[in-house]
């Protein structure tokens, strides 16, 4: 899986996909086929604190379910005004050590006005960390709408690395991979964070995860040199994190853009045909001539430049017509067009 995110604080929520009589097992059930909706904000909370970011759904109005928490470094919510919901904490000895009003918001699967489709609403609420948590409840006025419940071991990150990839179609890719450990054979959920500026801010580039790897785009991350990535990991209510600080810095990554022949565009065969094309690095400003390379499929190499022509043009068949770029640090960036020659 590749995240592209664009240099911004990312806050994501669970949307679910649901339809007819839901239950709380069924919705138990969705948790891997959640979809994350992604809510970007111009500027990132200042993190002061650990906080619980405690999310989930209310569908239909009276069933709901929990996702499970995160223990981050953040700031904590403002209580939500009146309200028929709540999140209840409960410690060891089944004592109320914290009660939290909640305001679900519709998701964008209420966007379909289907009478057969449930209501579905999406909360999020992040409340300082609270000490031997034991249960969190969701509640509607006094019904119980879900429990989840902690073991008795926190789950732990070992073994957290990170690597660097050249894609073809992507450019630099970030591989982080991670294995986990839990004693009470949980099922884990994790969260993983991007910090350029050693750990003062946390950006989230991944969450809701089931797997233990992910891949980024380095050209969709803060420029940093001395980038950290965070991998936390939750059984539901407990949370183990590992921090690694990378071996490389994180640099800026060029864009090219091809201009002309556009995609899926029909030409003759064997006629002069014009290539133009673009390249641009934050570092380096406009690529030059000699750092935009031209590739076919078929052909291989046809050329250097933003302006190629071919005066024998191409032979017939499908191309897969792809411009890289290259910045003086050397990091590639592509952009590809299919054409019919005919």
């Amino acid at each position: 899986m590749v995240i592209n995110l664009r240099h911004l604080f990312v806050v994501i929520s669970m949307s679910v996909f649901l339809s007819g009589c839901v239950s709380i097992s069924q919705i138990s059930d969705m948790r891997d086929t959640a979809t994350p909706t992604i809510q970007i904000v111009d500027t990132p909370p200042m993190p002061t604190t650990k906080v619980f970011v405690i999310s989930g759904v209310i569908v239909s109005g009276t069933t709901g379910y929990l996702s499970p928490i995160f223990s981050v470094t953040g700031v904590a919510d403002k209580p939500a005004e009146s309200t028929d919901y709540r999140v209840v904490i409960l410690d060891t000895s089944s004592e109320v050590v914290g009660e939290y009003k909640i305001a679900p918001v519709p998701t964008s699967e209420n966007s379909n006005t289907s009478t057969s489709k449930p209501d579905i609403l999406g909360f999020r609420i992040q409340i300082a960390e609270i000490d031997n948590v034991s249960r969190v409840q969701l509640l509607y006025k006094t019904q119980l709408l879900h429990e989840l419940k902690s073991g008795s071991e926190v789950p732990k990150i070992q073994n957290l690395s990170a690597k660097l990839n050249d894609d073809a179609t992507s450019g630099k890719i970030l591989h982080i991979e991670w294995v986990a450990k839990d004693d009470d054979d949980e099922k884990l959920v994790y969260l993983v964070q991007y910090s350029p500026n050693a750990d003062d801010t946390w950006y989230t580039i991944g969450t809701q995860l089931t797997h233990t790897e992910l891949n980024v785009q380095i050209e969709n991350l803060v420029e940093s040199a001395r980038p950290l990535i965070q991998v936390i990991v939750s059984d539901g209510i407990h949370s183990g994190n590992a921090i690694l600080e990378l071996a490389f810095e994180i640099h800026s990554q060029p864009t090219v853009q091809v201009i002309s022949p556009r995609n899926e565009e029909i030409v003759v065969k064997n006629q002069p045909i014009i290539f133009l094309g673009s390249g641009y690095d934050p570092e380096d400003g406009t690529l030059q001539d000699e750092n935009l390379k031209w590739h076919s499929d078929v052909m291989g190499i046809i050329g250097y430049g933003q302006i190629l022509q071919l005066d024998a043009g191409l032979p017939p068949g499908t191309h897969v017509l792809t411009l890289m770029g290259t910045d003086s640090d050397g990091n590639k960036a592509s952009n590809s067009v299919t054409i019919y020659v005919e």
